[in-house]
Order: C-alpha cells, then structure tokens, then sequence
C-alpha cells in the first residue's frame, strides 16, 4: 500500500475486458492507492452499463457519452437522428438524481486520424454533447487525437460554457498549454509518458503548469509493456513515478499536488 491516494481521471471499466474479474481489478487498483474511477462511457450500446458499475461501486463517477470512433457503430441509437441525444441526456439528468456522486460527460470529441470518417458528423454530434453539457453544467472528458486545434476554436464560442474539461491521454503540443489553461482546461497523463518514443506526451508532462496535472489509466487501453495486451487502473503509481522523475520532484509530494489538483477539478463538477 503507497502512502497517498490517487483518481484514475479516465477509464472504461464497462468495457467487456474487465467482464470476468471487475471487482478483482478495482481491488488491485486500490491496493496501491487508486480510491476513485472515473469511468467514460463512448455509445449508447455501454450507458448503462457504466451507470450499474457506479450504482454498485460509490468510488466510480460515471461520464456518458458518444465517442467519436462509435459514430458508424452506435447501433439502436444511430447519430444521424435525434433520439440518441435525448436518451443520452435523459440517463445524465436520471444518473445524477439516482447516484450520489457526481455525473460528467465523455468521452467525446473529434478524432481527425481515423479513415474513413465524416468530419463534419464528427463536429455535429460534438457540439451536440457540448451544448448538452452547458445546459446541464457538467464536466466533459475530451477526446482530441489530431483535432486539438479544431476543438479549442469550438470550445472558445460564446454558446460554450462548461465548468471544466478534461483533455484525457494529452499527448499534443505545448504550445497551446497556455490557451488550454486560460479556458479552464486540466491534462491527464497516461502510461504513454512511459515510452520514449511519445516524445511529445512526455514532454508536455514534464511542462505543463502542476496545478492542472492529473493521471489516468484509459484502461484498458495504452498498456505499458509490463501490462500488456490489458492495461489496468494499477498502473497509475508507475505513472505517477515517471511523471515525478520527468519532472524532478519527490514522488510523495508530486501525490500530494495532484491530490490537491483533484480536488480542485472535482469540486467543479
């Protein structure tokens, strides 16, 4: 057992990897100190089955949402009608009644990697899930692979206003830190910092300012070799080791900043 306590800021418990042994991952996570799951939803098809892990797990907050990579896939609830926002909304607005933590949006975003895809349904059902979040004033997790300047144009208009955001596995340049920041924004590193060849995620790990630093796992994807082909929520003391050398801090007390920074980004939800 460590001597601090973590949030792993961005996993997906619900996903059907961890079906056969949920409560034994949760029990090796908080083993080493991770005491709090922020588990991202991505279709309609995994919703409720991340607000039944949270009904049953009161250290898991749930964050619904539509993820850009489940557009063609969403099943019952295809994107290009209205029904799936309405539903999504319905089950944040029943979730945050029902459960006694709180309720935040994700993961969602623009992902400008994938082929084929439509970007201009990418940023449809976005700004969808963005207007959701202001009427409802909930957080969002965001996702952003090469689409990091298109998302913060979106996020700087005027119908946009969320209490905060989440840019989850960051891994872009830092030199939009700076605007990051301004808007309100907080970085959460995964293992990826554990990999030289990620020079840019452990870069900004080693520079962004500390007080919008925090850790996930995005388990059980981005496993470091150790972990591999499933990462797991126990990994977050090794990041946080890594991150600690990266920026040449004590590991107990690079904790006790990040614990500070939760509680800071937790108390806006």
């Amino acid at each position: 057992m460590t001597g601090y306590t973590l949030t792993d800021c961005h996993c997906h418990l619900q996903d059907n990897r961890f079906d056969s042994d949920l409560p034994e991952v949760m029990a090796r996570a908080e083993l080493v100190g991770v005491n709090r799951f922020v588990c991202n939803a991505s279709a309609p098809s995994d919703w409720e089955k991340t607000v039944h892990i949270a009904k049953n797990s009161p250290n898991v907050w749930p964050c619904l949402g539509l993820h850009p990579l489940h557009l063609v896939t969403s099943g019952q609830w295809p994107v290009t009608r209205a029904e799936w926002i309405d539903h999504l909304a319905e089950m944040i607005e029943v979730a945050s009644r029902e459960l006694a933590q709180a309720v935040g949006i994700g993961e969602i975003g623009i992902d400008r990697y994938i082929t084929p895809r439509d970007d201009a349904l990418q940023e449809s059902v976005f700004r969808e899930q963005l207007r959701l979040a202001s009427r409802l004033g909930k957080p969002v997790m965001l996702h952003t692979r090469h689409s990091l300047d298109r998302i913060l144009e979106i996020l700087s208009e005027k119908q946009v206003d969320i209490p905060v955001f989440l840019l989850h596995g960051f891994g872009s340049s830092t030199e939009r830190v700076d605007k990051i920041v301004n808007m309100g924004g907080y970085f959460s590193f995964s293992a990826n910092i554990l990999k030289n060849y990620h020079k840019k995620a452990r870069q900004a790990a080693a520079t962004v300012p500390l007080d919008r630093v925090l850790l996930e796992s995005d388990a059980p994807d981005m496993p470091p070799p150790q972990f591999y082909p499933r990462n797991e929520p126990m990994v977050l003391p090794t990041v946080l080791a890594e991150l600690a050398r990266l920026r040449g801090m004590p590991i107990d007390e690079l904790a006790a900043v990040i614990a500070k920074n939760e509680a800071v980004f937790f108390e806006k939800w």
